[in-house]
């Protein structure tokens, strides 16, 4: 008799659940938001993550890129020095910590770098995003690779891995020019194709012209820092 009682009370609970769960989508689903279908529509979600890309090769952060690429870079290159009551500079070699957040040490180089390729890799299977993507990181890591010497490349992102070893700077150099031939061999065979110029916002969409010739202007940088005697047979 207990089982018999059960019984409906069970299929009741079932009927609950369904009902819960039947439109769970609809019901938690932002009506003012656009869905991941709306963003594919013109390459608007594959723009975005390409130039949130591009962000980490120069930062469009007034912070990061005065750190970076002026206070950083400009005394340090032997363009130009620090003016002003500042005593504790990187010029001075005795900087404040927050004066050294560059690079690897940025929250807007290397996890917004990842991150977005990551997301692209969700989003495409496009081989001429995927190259394009290649050569803007290329271009971002050779800025922090420069600064530092040895630094995390070729296991970044593996496995989910969070920490993974350092590589030389050399191994680091033979990758990126791994990268970039990659790269141009897949725009090559795509030279006649294109992608939404919306979803390019450096050169609309051109696999055959323009990012070729970025991808080269990033190998000749390349090579004016590589020292004879450990890349001797480098072209």
């Amino acid at each position: 008799m207990k089982f018999n009682i059960l019984k409906p009370a069970l299929a009741a609970l079932v009927l609950v659940g369904t009902a819960c769960t039947a439109n769970y989508l609809d019901i938690n689903t932002n009506p003012y938001e656009p869905s991941e279908d709306d963003m594919q529509t013109d390459g608007y979600i594959i723009g975005s993550a390409l130039t949130s890309l591009a962000s980490t090769v120069v930062s469009t952060d007034v912070n990061t890129a005065q750190f970076t690429d002026v206070l950083l870079g400009g005394p340090m290159g032997g363009y130009y020095s620090t003016t002003g009551g500042f005593t504790r500079t990187i010029m001075n070699y005795n900087p404040t910590d927050d004066w050294t957040n560059v690079f690897m040490y940025s929250d807007r180089t290397i996890p917004v770098l990842y991150s977005n390729l990551r997301e692209l890799k969700k989003v495409t299977d496009d081989p001429i995003v995927l190259a394009i993507a290649d050569i803007i990181k290329v271009a971002a890591m050779h800025r922090v690779t420069d600064a530092y010497g040895p630094i995390p490349y070729s296991m970044i992102g593996e496995n989910g891995q969070i920490q993974v070893p350092y590589d030389s700077q050399e191994k680091v150099y033979d990758k990126f020019f791994e990268e970039l031939d990659a790269a141009i061999k897949v725009l090559t065979e795509h030279r006649t194709d294109a992608i939404s110029a919306k979803a390019d916002y450096i050169y609309g969409g051109s696999a055959r012209e323009r990012w070729p010739h970025n991808r080269s202007s990033n190998r000749s940088s390349m090579r004016t820092r590589l020292k004879p005697a450990r890349w001797p047979n480098r072209p």
